[in-house]
Formats: C-alpha cells, sequence, structure tokens
C-alpha cells in the first residue's frame, strides 16, 4: 500500500526526523519545534526539563489565531497526553475522526495518532507489525477520499517521528539550534536519520520527489504558513515547508485516485509475528 501512495502521490528522498534521538524529543518537535533541551524518552516528571508543559506549540498557535484542532487516537491515548495541561490532547477516537469526515466537520488541523500498545498496536514500531500500520494509514487515507468534498480541501501528510535503524548512507545534514536549551552532553545541530514523507493532496505533484532537505518541523511550518503563524523557534523559521510537492494552479487528482491494493493485514501473518516476536540478536 505504501508503494501505491510512493507512485501516486509525492514523497522526499531528503526528509529526516529532527534530531538524532528517540521518539519524545522528535515528537516534541513538531509541536513546539524543538524538544525544549530534552533527547530522550522518558516519563513525564523525569526528562532534562519541564519547559515543555507550558511552552507555546502549534496547537496554542491555531487557538490563538480563531483555528481549530483535534487529535484523533486509534489507540487508549494519544502521545500529546505528555503536556497534561489541555484535555484536549487525550484525543478522540478514529471512529470519531470517520463521523468528522463523513459529516464534513473536521477541524483546520488534524493530527493522527497510531495505537502504540496492545494487540492492536500498528505504529510499525519494532516489534509492531508493519501490516497493520500500513492498513491503517489506508483507513485514513480511504476514509478521506470517500468523502470528495473533504479530499479536494485536505493535504494528508504521513511522517515518522524517528527512523527504524543504525545505518544510511546518506548523512544527517546539520540544523538551526532551536532555542538555547542545550544539554552540557548534546547540541541540536544536527538532523537525525532519513525517514519516510508521503503527502496526499489534490494539488500534489503526482509521482514527485522531493530533493529538499526537510525535518518534523516542515510538517509544523507548512501549518503555520498554511494559517499565517509566526515562527515558536529559529529551526521552524528555517524548515522548508515543503511547497515544491504542490501545484496549485491545477489539480492533479480532481478526483481522488484509484487502483490502490487492499492493505488488509494478512491474518496468518500477524498471527505468526504475535507467536514469534523478535529475539535479542543473540546466537
Amino acid at each position: 500500500y505504501y508503494y501505491w501512495m510512493a507512485k501516486t502521490f509525492a514523497i522526499s528522498d531528503r526528509h529526516f526526523c529532527s534530531l538524532l534521538g528517540p521518539t519524545w524529543p522528535n515528537r516534541f518537535y513538531f509541536y513546539g519545534a524543538t524538544s525544549w533541551g530534552n533527547t530522550k524518552t522518558g516519563d513525564v516528571g523525569i526528562l532534562v526539563n519541564d519547559e515543555y508543559q507550558n511552552a507555546t506549540k502549534i496547537t496554542d498557535q491555531l487557538e490563538q489565531a480563531g483555528k481549530t484542532w483535534k487529535i484523533y487516537r486509534d489507540g487508549i491515548t494519544s502521545f500529546a497526553i505528555v503536556f497534561k495541561q489541555n484535555t484536549a490532547y487525550y484525543g478522540s477516537s478514529i471512529e470519531q475522526f470517520e463521523t468528522d469526515v463523513a459529516a464534513n466537520s473536521l477541524p483546520h488541523v488534524a493530527i493522527i495518532d497510531p495505537s502504540f500498545t496492545g494487540d492492536g498496536q500498528n505504529d510499525e514500531h519494532p516489534p509492531a507489525n508493519v501490516q497493520l500500520g500500513q492498513q491503517f494509514a489506508a483507513r485514513i487515507l480511504n476514509t478521506l477520499m470517500q468523502n470528495q468534498a473533504v479530499s479536494q480541501k485536505t493535504v494528508f501528510i504521513l511522517f515518522y517521528d524517528e527512523h527504524g535503524g543504525f545505518y544510511d548512507h546518506v548523512p544527517p545534514p546539520e540544523a538551526w539550534e532551536p532555542d538555547n536549551l542545550v544539554p552540557p552532553d548534546y547540541k541540536f545541530d544536527r538532523l537525525g536519520i532519513r525517514t519516510p514523507l508521503i503527502v496526499a493532496s489534490p494539488h500534489i505533484k503526482k509521482g514527485y520527489v522531493s530533493h529538499f532537505v526537510t525535518d518534523i518541523t516542515s510538517v509544523t511550518r507548512f501549518i503555520q504558513n498554511r494559517f499565517d503563524l509566526p515562527a515558536m523557534t529559529r529551526r521552524d523559521a528555517n524548515a522548508w515547508p515543503m511547497l515544491d510537492m504542490f501545484d496549485f494552479d491545477s489539480a492533479s487528482y480532481p478526483t481522488p485516485p484509484s487502483g490502490a491494493p487492499d492493505a488488509t493485514a494478512n491474518p496468518a501473518g500477524v498471527q505468526f509475528c504475535k507467536n514469534n516476536p523478535p529475539g535479542t540478536g543473540k546466537p
């Protein structure tokens, strides 16, 4: 299914995670264009600092500009629950997303989180089954395309918080340090390893491959560009907002594309993965 998306929509071969680090700090970069000095994933309260709790985030910017946003989650909670201070960060169900699409009542920005735990884990993070991740992505995109009134005004962006391996022949490029929140053993002057980026829209350049360097804050900058919002840090101020992927003068897809393969996960494969989790790598 991802292969079909890559052929049909636009992708990037120079998209990187925002730092050489794990899930939490990279996800922080989407919300705040910084990780507020944090370089590790941890429980709330044990990170380097808790500046992320009350700092300005893209969601705050949207609210201040009179724009709406909503998080939809497939699991028991969304990642943004770590921010605590806003009950909206808990998220609404994926079923609510489908209801909102059907009613043409999506917010200006919809953030979608997969399920991070349990038998239905579909975030593609090891040891999750990647088939379930493709099935989930297909569910979201197909839901959008089933309502043409919604799909014709929607940009769908699929990206990952960090990489799934330890090697890439493309070295992480230099990056702007977002702010002065820097721990003594780390500098935020370089992006992380490359990760996939797929963008779907009626105005996307069909089959386009972008060679512009982007990172997670490019998604943040795209939202800011769309709603005329200011940058939050030096990182999003200098992030490329992916505009090369679009042709706003004409629509490549006046109607949603067809021909996608069935993304339903193979039941035998799902069961095999449950019964044969990854080993330690030791003999």
